[in-house]
């Protein structure tokens, strides 16, 4: 029996019905783009694949999710909706300002839960705080940006943060009753396949309760175009992003909810690899190789 279960079949078993996630955005910066760590952001991201679909300039967060709620429930048949702060870095800014909002989204009808996207280096104590709160009142998902546990690799993207960091944030989160998820990134330049073994591993040493698994993407307007284009950063061959997908998935220790498979960015931002670009056949590929590592 595998270790894998699927974020759409964890969210029917807790609330009995088909759960899913509207995105809401709150105009947060990152701390790694506007100078306070450093100026480039990380080499892979452009900042403006993470705009949710429903977002229209002015509106409140309420009227974002209200929005969200009514395209997603006509599109997936949804009946109960996560509110999900994914924008930049969710916990970075005029905190009373994001509680705030937090606060009136999980209000909206039909809000069973609320996800925060965030960097590990960026959870003061009050927003601890304020999770332990809010983890008493609603279902509370809190994703922090992990990437790489490869220190020179976490160098090499200008992540801004060790490792440690991220552990002693996974390790406060447990002490709540949070979901917590690790946003990982499979084919990055430097990372072995013993990379991801131990990466893998490490999600079970520091009690991760769910993961989303990005494929490496070029993206325009990035660092990593840069190097893409002289050649300095080659993408894996399709062959080999799959065989670290299968080493990551062989060495899951404990059950883990998989709450995303590939890298969702839109066409339009996409340089390379070619096989990207087909998200849906690359997703089915994922999904094959995945199957025999579903829990039952």
């Amino acid at each position: 029996m595998g270790n894998i279960i699927y974020l759409s079949d964890f969210l029917k078993n807790r609330f009995g019905r088909r759960v899913h996630k509207v995105s809401f955005r709150l105009n947060n910066t990152c701390p790694n783009r506007d100078g306070k760590i450093s100026s480039g952001g990380c080499i892979f991201c452009n900042g403006q694949e993470l705009v949710p679909f429903s977002y229209k300039k002015g509106m409140s967060p309420c009227e974002q999710i209200k929005s969200g709620i009514e395209i997603v429930r006509r599109k997936y048949k949804a009946e109960k909706f996560i509110a999900y702060l994914q924008d930049n870095t969710g916990t970075y800014g005029d905190e009373e300002n994001i509680m705030d909002a937090v606060r009136e989204v999980i209000k909206v009808d039909g809000v069973a839960g609320v996800s925060i996207g965030t960097r590990a280096d960026c959870i003061s104590d009050r927003f601890y705080r304020f999770f332990e709160e809010l983890s008493k009142e609603t279902f509370l998902m809190v994703e922090i940006g992990v990437q790489s546990i490869n220190e020179k690799t976490l160098n090499i993207i200008n992540r801004g943060h060790d490792v440690r960091v991220v552990e002693e944030t996974f390790k406060r989160l447990s002490r709540f009753d949070i979901h917590t998820v690790a946003h990982i990134i499979l084919g990055l330049m430097n990372d072995t396949e013993d990379d991801i073994r131990r990466l893998s591993l490490w999600m079970g040493d520091n009690m991760i309760s769910g993961v989303k698994i990005h494929n490496i993407v070029v993206l325009k307007d990035t660092p990593l175009q840069n190097m893409y284009l002289s050649g300095e950063f080659v993408p894996p061959s399709e062959e080999s992003l799959l065989r670290l997908y299968e080493v990551f998935f062989r060495n899951l220790k404990n059950r883990i909810v998989v709450h995303r498979l590939t890298t969702d960015a839109g066409r339009r931002f996409i340089v390379a690899p070619d096989y990207a670009a087909d998200k849906s056949r690359l997703l089915s590929e994922i999904r094959n190789l995945a199957g025999k590592y579903i829990s039952q």
